[in-house]
């Protein structure tokens, strides 16, 4: 039987949205990337919009940087991105619970 090789390098990434419509491509590997956000070269608070093309504290342009990881965005929104965005998410969440729908 021969063995087939792929390198998982040269396969495309499939295209996707997230609940928020913001671009996803989702790598074979498991790598998720979220072309709406980009990473920094600062220690913290290092994911920005791509609305923002420099960052204020590092000076990083955003053309020059990686996008960010959906996990990271993730965990981003729910501590430490801005108060608006923070609202935006409280806004379109769904109840948890049957009752809330009344």
């Amino acid at each position: 039987m021969e063995r087939l090789s792929i390198d998982l390098y040269t396969i495309q990434p499939l295209n996707a949205t997230n609940l928020f419509g913001e671009s996803l491509e989702i790598y074979p590997d498991g790598i998720v990337l979220n072309l709406d956000y980009w990473d920094c070269e600062c220690a913290k608070q290092y994911i920005h919009p791509t609305s923002q093309e420099i960052c204020p504290h590092c000076g990083a342009e955003q053309e020059e940087m990686p996008c960010s990881r959906e996990r990271e965005v993730i965990a981003w929104r729910e501590t430490g991105c801005p108060t608006g965005q923070k609202l935006f998410l409280t806004r379109i969440a769904l109840p948890s619970e049957p009752e809330d729908f009344e």
